[in-house]
């Protein structure tokens, strides 16, 4: 083990050409969605191309950027290592990082679902 490189599988070696062709598709579109999609929400947010109060506005926005978090930071590098063999390539740092963004956005969905939910109440 060294810097760059854990030696940790992140899934069985079971894995036929195809799984790995599907499960790479998967997470490159997955990616590519996440990121267009997160950045035109937020884009015409900024721009004032949805007509929303400023709460709901809030809310959403916090939405699109929390989501774009998880794009980043869990679906990258899970694509990233699904690319390379199944292997983490992304250093211990990035894997401890990750991890702790990873909680951190899931709570922040969960508060800001739960606010756009009792607002509409």
């Amino acid at each position: 083990m060294n810097e760059t490189t854990l030696d940790i599988k992140l899934f069985e070696d079971s894995r036929t050409a195809t799984e790995q062709a599907v499960i790479t598709v998967w997470c490159s579109v997955s990616l590519l969605l996440g990121l267009i999609g997160n950045c035109a929400l937020v884009y015409g947010i900024v721009n004032r191309a949805l007509k929303l109060d400023s709460i709901s506005t809030w809310i959403v926005l916090n939405l699109a950027v929390a989501d774009l978090e998880h794009t980043l930071v869990v679906v990258l590098p899970m694509t990233i290592s699904n690319m390379s063999g199944n292997v983490w390539v992304l250093g211990a740092r990035v894997c401890v990082v990750s991890s702790v963004l990873v909680a951190q956005g899931f709570v922040a969905r969960i508060v800001l679902v739960n606010l756009f939910a009792g607002l509409r109440l």
